[in-house]
């Protein structure tokens, strides 16, 4: 699955990550050409927490987290 760097505090109104940051652009050019709407993918934060998440493409890269598969380090 791939991963993706997120900052959860970098959310949209709808709780969305938003994925413009320099880490998640770092990962989403790492994929270039894999990545489309819908694809189940995982956000992490270093030594911190990952969730499973669906991309989506709203004027850039957001992630929707599903918080039943967070696992914190």
């Amino acid at each position: 699955m791939i991963r993706i760097y997120a900052d959860f505090n970098e959310r949209d109104e709808l709780g969305r990550a938003v994925l413009s940051i320099p880490g998640s652009q770092a990962d989403i050019k790492q994929n270039e050409g894999k990545l489309s709407p819908g694809l189940k993918i995982v956000l992490y934060q270093p030594g911190e927490l990952e969730v499973e998440a669906t991309l989506e493409f709203d004027r850039g890269w957001v992630g929707i987290p599903d918080w039943t598969t967070i696992k914190r380090y």
